[in-house]
């Protein structure tokens, strides 16, 4: 009979979890076509930022989205935004593949932490960066700005290829994993606004700015497969507490 109880009064906070309580999450913001370009070449970039509802955490992924780099003004060396409601923001963790560009255009893996640095510029406002300013440094400047994935950098200028001071470099899809102090929405919805993403070797100079939440840029949310896999839990509590039934029913006759 107690049993019983207790799987009644679990039940609906199992379902209520697996429906919402971890709802995923992922925002995707591009940079804005012929605004700021660099040095009078095209610059172009992508940030985008995933969680789950209802966790502490969240990542933001950043890549260089040209088909081809020139040189060391397209690199892409910092991202800014603000968050709303999510108190101090820290960053935990960094994961990428780094690089050399060789001299003759062919890129070789380096070793070594990614040594970005990040920090608060104002009430909500972050800075993410491997060109630092604003009273944020990183240990890998100016090193490690992010190139495009591709097969051959030979159609770059010495800038990119077989600098010293600018190698290694970070391939696009290099990942960033951030803890909040506050929860994340747990319906899912954006915190993340003023986003603005810059390029170029020197901080502050050929900035790039893309669409905050009240533009068009950002997708809606998208379910993640732990969502998906919660409800299956929920449901399969449900089979488990009607076998029980039935089995108690078999007993008593």
């Amino acid at each position: 009979m107690i049993g019983n109880w207790i799987w009644r009064l679990l039940l609906p906070s199992l379902f209520f979890i697996g429906a919402v309580g971890l709802q995923g999450a992922s925002f995707i913001f591009n940079t804005l076509p012929g605004i700021d370009n660099c040095s009078g070449k095209t610059c172009s970039g992508q940030a985008v930022f995933s969680f789950t509802g209802g966790t502490d955490t969240f990542t933001v992924t950043l890549s260089n989205t040209l088909s081809s780099i020139h040189d060391a003004g397209q690199l892409l060396t910092d991202l800014q935004f603000d968050t709303a409601g999510l108190g101090t923001v820290s960053l935990v963790s960094s994961s990428g593949n780094l690089i050399r560009i060789n001299n003759n255009g062919t890129a070789t893996p380096a070793t070594g932490s990614i040594g970005w640095g990040f920090g608060s510029t104002g009430s909500n406002a972050w800075l993410l960066c491997a060109v630092c300013g604003d009273g944020v440094k990183a240990a890998s400047q100016p090193a490690q700005g992010i190139v495009p994935n591709q097969v051959s950098y030979s159609s770059s200028v010495g800038s990119v290829k077989g600098n010293p001071g600018h190698n290694p470099f970070l391939e696009s899809g290099a990942t960033f994993t951030f803890e909040a102090a506050k929860l994340l929405p747990i319906d899912g919805s954006n915190p993340f606004s003023e986003i603005t993403l810059s390029f170029s070797t020197a901080f502050g100079v050929d900035v790039n700015t893309v669409l905050d939440n009240r533009g068009n840029v950002p997708g809606p949310s998208t379910p993640e497969p732990v969502t998906t896999m919660l409800a299956g839990a929920g449901l399969i509590v449900l089979g488990l507490v009607g076998r029980r039934r039935r089995a108690a029913h078999t007993l008593l006759r």
